[in-house]
């Protein structure tokens, strides 16, 4: 039953011919445009194509494209803190946002696609990186000479991405903090299939070792205890003092065990798609349910821009003795659509007083004065002072309108 439904999600995962043609013809331009731009400024650069079409394991609908611009490691090495100015200029043609970085990046819109442009070092070797981008184009490499090899594995790594994105673990960015693409495919290197993977993370534990080269004979002792923060420990084969998944968080790791466990137990194409948001489903007693509008840049400043306001907001509600049982944020990644806050409150109304803990009344005097000047009425109960104070918000959907004062953010 497993292999026929993953056989169907086979189908799904795969790009069309036409997509296929589309995404090489689009490459193919900005090949030929960036090399000529390179030649008329006089910089001794090459353009590679990166992530998953370099790779050549990107999924269906895929609308992003990556580029490294691989600058001639002899000639750049002393001015690789230059190489985004020279980059921008170079790719003037395509209009390029630039976004900060380890060594700033370029974004741009082209014939429908969202192109990346990095500028790195040109390296054969990852010890004589400069700079942690100046190995990705080895990472590239990598696995595409796997997947030359394996005609089966850009399939089995599809499968694989896609069955990750439905369990919301894929996505190594800081606001998601999964499973990258890149720690899919040497996962699917490593157990060799999209099944063995399958069975294999219905069973993970804490600490998982994946060391695809053999880099150590005990990660876990070898490996700087810095390296060891994450639930699974996924030594990049290309840099064995490197832990590719150090950016997992607990939470992705579970989802991706229990979405293994369920599927095994009762497999179908559901485990494959992206479920995606219904405030009618969640709506209920004590919820409040707010629409987020992104921030027009890229996925990743948008994304952490979400985070960020939720926490805050969060944050808010608790200082605000607003208790909850449960919060949470749903977002696709997709910058023209909204995400949405979820917060399940244990009640939406005070009292319109509350009392303020104090020292005990045996403690320092300073204590007792500074405590009684911040609260006139303060006064002692068993041996310890208290205060009444009067709460600013007693109403939640009061309080709300607090926050609804960012036009970015509405109630649903």
């Amino acid at each position: 039953m497993a292999l026929t439904i993953s056989a169907k999600a086979r189908n799904l995962v795969t790009p069309s011919k036409e997509e296929e043609k589309k995404i090489y013809n689009i490459v193919s331009e900005v090949l030929q445009d960036v090399s000529e731009s390179l030649k008329k400024h006089n910089i001794r650069a090459k353009i590679l194509v990166g992530g998953s079409v370099g790779k050549h394991t990107w999924l269906h609908g895929t609308s992003d494209i990556d580029f490294f611009v691989a600058f001639n490691y002899t000639t750049y090495e002393n001015k690789s803190h230059k190489l985004s100015d020279y980059l921008e200029l170079v790719l003037k043609k395509y209009k390029p946002v630039r976004l900060k970085g380890s060594r700033d990046y370029f974004s741009a819109k082209y014939k429908g696609f969202d192109l990346e442009f990095v500028p790195v070092l040109e390296i054969n070797d990852i010890n004589k990186a400069l700079n942690i981008t100046d190995a990705s184009p080895l990472h590239v490499y990598y696995v595409a000479n796997k997947v030359a090899e394996n005609k089966n594995l850009a399939a089995e790594i599809r499968l694989a991405k896609q069955f990750f994105k439905s369990a919301d673990a894929y996505g190594a960015e800081s606001y998601i903090s999964g499973f990258s693409g890149y720690v899919i495919e040497l996962l699917v290197l490593h157990y060799k299939s999209f099944a063995n993977l399958v069975k294999a993370a219905s069973k993970w534990k804490h600490r998982e070792i994946i060391d695809i080269e053999k880099h150590h004979k005990n990660a876990l002792e070898s490996l700087n205890p810095s390296k060891l923060d994450s639930p699974i420990i996924v030594v990049d084969p290309l840099d064995y003092h490197r832990n590719a998944s150090a950016a997992l968080k607990a939470e992705r790791f579970a989802n991706i065990i229990n979405h293994s466990k369920l599927y095994l137990k009762k497999p179908s194409l559901s485990f494959f798609e992206v479920k995606h948001f219904s405030p009618s489903k969640l709506k209920g007693k004590n919820t409040i349910i707010l629409s987020v509008k992104p921030i027009k840049k890229t996925q990743a400043v948008a994304g952490d821009t979400i985070v960020k306001t939720f926490n805050k907001i969060r944050k808010t509600f608790l200082e605000n003795d607003f208790k909850l049982n449960s919060a949470d944020w749903y977002w696709h990644g997709d910058t023209n659509e909204n995400a949405y806050y979820t917060f399940r409150f244990v009640n939406t109304k005070l009292q319109s007083n509350k009392r303020v803990v104090g020292p005990p009344n045996n403690v320092d005097k300073k204590h007792i004065a500074r405590f009684k000047k911040k609260y006139k009425n303060a006064k002692v109960i068993n041996g310890r002072y208290f205060a009444e104070i009067r709460r600013k918000y007693t109403d939640i959907n009061k309080f709300l309108k607090v926050i609804l004062r960012d036009k970015a953010i509405r109630k649903v």
